[in-house]
This record gives structure tokens, sequence and C-alpha cells, in this order.
């Protein structure tokens, strides 16, 4: 089977492409061979590669801790751009998967649990979760496009300068403090996990649309800081902001419904993983350029 990964430089894009190669002939070329934002280019791509599948998990990154954000103000196009230039060739391929976020269901209304019916109840203020949203609502007119909507993730290779878990772990990691902004209550999923349903949803033929997905766990920042704390020798936990902030997380009932058989990790075990990836590599981290102080 023959599979594009787009973004398979960042996050979950190269987690996947490398652990789907062992499976299926995955694609996953560069932006400098593949400019997702030029039409012509991609059409033509798709066309002459006739995937099956296509995971589109490309972003135009833009976070206020990041100095190498670029271009905020054009999130909402380019996302765009990058998204419907794939879809539009939907004719081409087997079928679309994308990344979602909780995003689409607006910030400001954020809460425990939300289910895919919260979707459209709220109109998101912020470009990338507009840009979401769009997506989420081309994909539930089609019968190709799967939108796996993700809330909090967490993996070995996210980035460890400002992600909370692998910030966290990399920090204790080093014998220093853990810092957080605010305390806040998550649900989070490991990578691993998302690797699996993925390809679920490559070998299975169920009805295209939104799935949250996540494993219904939540925890308060703290207690991922204290469960961080106690993995080896004790850390100074400091929260610089009283109360909590927001409830984020989804509702995975409707993927249970869809994979019954989904086995979920629990997040102390994949955070204790990926303390001792950042243990076992301590050369990867820089100290100096930690974004939570």
């Amino acid at each position: 089977m023959k599979l594009l990964v787009t973004g398979g430089s960042a996050f979950i894009g190269s987690t996947l492409a490398e652990s789907l190669s062992d499976s299926f002939q995955v694609y996953a070329p560069s932006s400098s061979e593949l400019n997702l934002l030029n039409y012509e280019k991609v059409s033509t791509y798709i066309k002459e590669n006739k995937f099956d599948v296509i995971i589109h998990s490309a972003n135009h990154l833009v976070h206020p801790l990041l100095k190498e954000s670029k271009n905020p103000e054009i999130q909402l196009l380019n996302n765009m751009k990058m998204f419907f230039n794939i879809a539009l060739n939907k004719n081409s391929f087997g079928k679309m998967i994308y990344f979602g976020s909780g995003a689409e269901f607006g910030r400001e209304h954020w809460k425990s649990r939300m289910k895919e019916e919260f979707f459209g109840d709220n109109f998101p203020t912020d470009q990338y979760g507009l840009s979401k949203y769009f997506m989420n609502a081309h994909c539930r007119l089609t019968n190709n496009i799967y939108n796996l909507r993700l809330f909090g993730m967490f993996g070995e290779k996210d980035d460890w300068r400002f992600r909370l878990i692998p910030y966290l772990c990399a920090k204790a990691s080093l014998k220093e403090d853990l810092v957080i902004n605010q305390d806040a209550i998550f649900g989070f999923l490991y990578v691993n996990d998302l690797v699996e349903i993925v390809k679920k949803f490559i070998d299975t033929e169920v009805a295209s649309g939104d799935y949250n997905v996540c494993n219904n766990e939540e925890l308060n920042l703290t207690e991922i800081a204290e469960i961080i704390s106690g993995i080896d020798e004790k850390r100074e936990i400091v929260v610089k902001n009283q109360g909590i902030s927001t409830s984020y997380s989804g509702d995975n009932a409707k993927l249970k419904d869809t994979f019954p058989e989904i086995i979920f990790t629990p997040v102390v075990e994949g955070i204790k993983k990926i303390y001792e990836f950042y243990k076992n590599n301590p050369k990867i981290i820089d100290s100096s350029k930690f974004l939570i102080k």
C-alpha cells in the first residue's frame, strides 16, 4: 500500500513516517521536494503517484514562544491552501487522513471531554482554530476524508523547549526545577497510540468524518509535574500563577465504538518513557533554550 505523509520533518509526521515505513511504502517529501502551497505541483504529484492513503500532518506553525514563527498573519491562509490543495484531488487517491484539533471548538469555550457534536456550537477566533474549523466543515461533506481530532499530544520527538510533558521531562533529567505557568486540566495521548490508531484507519473501511482521538484520561498539569518529579530524584515544582486556567480534553466514545479493541497507553507509563528518553540522551537538550522560565 502506497502512503504519502506530509509534514514529515515535524513531531507527528516524522513519527508516523518512520513507524509506518515498516508496513507500507511511505513517501515523505520535504517542503523543497513538494511545495504544498502550489496546487499544480500537489495535483501532479498525487496523480503521478496514485496514493492509497494521504496522511496530512503539515501545518503552518505559529506559537507565541517561538521566535522562528513566521508570518502569523497568513497562518489561516497557508493551512487552508495546504489542506485544500490535497483535498480537491480527492478523486485521485483512496483516502485522506488529517489531524484536526480541539482548537476548532473555539479556545474560549473549551471544557472537559468535548464530543464531536460540540463542533459548530462556537466559532474559533484564532487563525489556527479557524483553519481547522473550515477543514472539518469540508471533511463532513466528503466520503473519503477523515479528521482525527487531537487534543494534548506528547512523544519523544516533540519540542522539549516548551511542549509541556517533554519540557518537564527534559528539565527533570537535568535536575532542574519544574516550572508551570498555571495549572490546567488536560487530556494527553502518547504518540505511539496515535500511530496504532492511524494504522486502523488505513486498514479498515469505516465512515468518513471526524473522530476525537484521545484516551479519556484527564490530569492536572501539576499532577503531571508531580509524576515526573517522583520518577527519579524529587524536583522542585514552581507554579507561577495560581488557580486553574482551563479544562481541555475530548470524549473518545465514537472512536471506541468504531474500534473497541483499542488499548491506550496510560499517561503515566508514556511519561516515564519520555523521561527515560531524555535521561539517556542528554546531549539533545540545551538548557539555555528552554522557553518557559
